[in-house]
């Protein structure tokens, strides 16, 4: 189904990579990479301390990433074709998951008892179905326990709070985008976008602040606590063209500032931290710091331990390794001597 108005053909370039495809940028690979690293550090030495901080980092790049492909295909095409999105989301997620999810089942049932092994296949098919957040804050899970039985598909919360955002995203932008045109104003289309993300962002982050003093354990699951994180990655998507601005000269400094800001993050940060909000401001503002000092350069300088092969190469299987590697399961399961 395509959705949206047509933009106007000076608007629309033409392309042979097919709609919303772009090379993807070697810094934004190299958080991912800095992403995965911190959280399976933590989850698997128990340090430092806010590794699971990297959580938060991926979803602000995700919405950046998402929203800036969702745009270019709306400039390119005049539309956005939400089956296609969807398509492209089955593909990128649906093999991996699939086969995870499968191969623990099938793992669950000779290592656990009885009722381990029907409450994974459970857990399983809510992780299937991007529902498995919601199906955590249910049952109280605590994400910060040491000990206890945890099921080896927790770490599927993050992934069902990004589909569940991806559900409603492209239409509300669209929604958008169709409005605007209406009214004979499709050239304020991106401006009234960036002003209903932001408010978007507030909502969310008021109700984090709320949700994390009252009711932490869903506050840490739930989607409506974490838009705002997604959200801010979705805002500097849509002020992309602002971005040109940045004079190339202090675009490293930026993207240190930023990386600072990360790193301080996982040694301020702890599982006594107020979570998502307001301690994952830090970890959001300074990954969003770091994308900006990228976004329009023509170059990235100055990063090297962020653009290099090897960074880049775990970015790029940066979806697929966290799958594959159960870090929530490892949590609660105690290091020797500790």
């Amino acid at each position: 189904m395509k959705i949206g108005s047509r933009a106007p053909k000076s608007a629309r370039a033409k392309t042979g990579k097919g709609p919303g495809r772009t090379r993807l940028r070697p810094d934004i690979q190299g958080l991912r990479a800095f992403a995965v690293i911190v959280v399976i550090s933590d989850h698997l030495l128990r340090w430092p301390s806010g590794g699971f901080i990297g959580v938060d980092i991926f979803l602000v790049t995700s919405g950046f990433v998402i929203t800036a492909s969702l745009l270019r295909e709306h400039d390119k095409t005049g539309h956005i074709s939400f089956t296609g999105f969807c398509k492209r989301r089955i593909k990128r997620i649906m093999p991996a998951s699939t086969l995870t999810l499968t191969a623990t089942v099938i793992a669950a049932y000779f290592l656990f008892g009885p009722g381990r092994f029907l409450s994974t296949v459970s857990d399983s098919l809510w992780a299937l179905f991007f529902s498995a957040n919601w199906h955590f804050a249910a049952a109280g899970t605590d994400y910060f326990q040491a000990a206890g039985p945890v099921s080896p598909v927790q770490h599927f919360w993050s992934l069902s709070v990004e589909e569940q955002f991806y559900f409603v995203w492209p239409w509300l932008l669209l929604g958008i985008f169709a409005l605007m045109a209406k009214a004979g104003r499709a050239g304020s289309s991106k401006t009234v976008a960036g002003v209903c993300v932001f408010l978007v962002c507030a909502a969310s982050f008021s109700w984090a602040m709320h949700e994390s003093a009252t009711a932490p354990t869903t506050a840490y699951f739930s989607t409506f606590t974490r838009t705002w994180e997604l959200g801010v990655g979705a805002l500097l998507a849509v002020l992309a063209p602002l971005a040109l601005r940045i004079p190339s000269g202090i675009r490293p400094f930026l993207a240190w500032v930023g990386i600072a800001g990360m790193v301080a993050s996982l040694f301020l940060i702890s599982n006594s931290s107020v979570f998502p909000a307001p301690s994952g401001v830090l970890p959001v503002i300074s990954a969003a710091l770091f994308i900006l000092a990228g976004t329009g350069a023509s170059e990235h300088r100055g990063i090297t331990p962020f653009t290099n092969p090897a960074s880049r190469y775990l970015g790029d299987i940066s979806y697929s390794v966290p799958l594959a590697f159960p870090c929530d399961y490892l949590r609660g399961i105690p290091v020797s001597g500790a």
